[in-house]
């Protein structure tokens, strides 16, 4: 218990999240507050340090599938997703693609994150087995990416470890 207004933490890491939990507590009777509000904060960045949230533009977010063909570019600019096997479609991967041009070239990338929210707008099922694997393509490597076979076997930048099914997964890596 504290009488004090303000509060001090150490040891805090630059650009994250923290969160606080603020009770009252009644000196005489030492009743706690019915509510704990939640009080979250972000560190300021270090000088050297910047941040950047990338978001995919609508017409780089689709999938491809092994039988679909043609169709395949029409499956681009929805933002929606079918991944895995089905008899219709066969094979279906996931595409999203982001725009890193405004990075600046010699930049030196110390921490980086990946997340994905299924949104369910169709009913469809969210499985509750298998898992997510995430590539990372090599940009110098010619894939088209409304093609399925030249997706499937582009060569990978840097493979994720496989993220298991959830309403959110978040894969850090760099």
């Amino acid at each position: 218990m504290t009488k004090s207004v303000s509060f001090t933490d150490t040891q805090l890491k630059s650009g994250h999240q923290y969160f606080y939990n603020i009770r009252a507590v009644d000196k005489v009777n030492r009743i706690k507050s019915p509510f704990s509000p939640e009080l979250r904060l972000k560190t300021k960045l270090a000088s050297h340090e910047c941040a950047l949230t990338l978001f995919p533009p609508k017409d780089g977010v689709g999938y491809v599938a092994e039988k679909t063909g043609t169709k395949n570019k029409d499956h681009l600019g929805f933002n929606s997703m079918f991944v895995g096997v089905d008899q219709k479609r066969g094979i279906s991967l996931g595409i999203i693609e982001f725009d890193i041009s405004n990075i600046p070239i010699h930049s030196s990338v110390s921490k980086a994150g990946f997340s994905l929210y299924p949104m369910n707008r169709v009913n469809a099922k969210i499985e509750n087995f298998g898992e997510w694997s995430v590539s990372i393509l090599d940009p110098q490597a010619n894939v088209d990416l409304t093609d399925f076979h030249s997706l499937h076997k582009a060569p990978a930048f840097i493979r994720l470890a496989s993220l298991l099914p959830q309403i959110v997964s978040h894969k850090g890596f760099g």
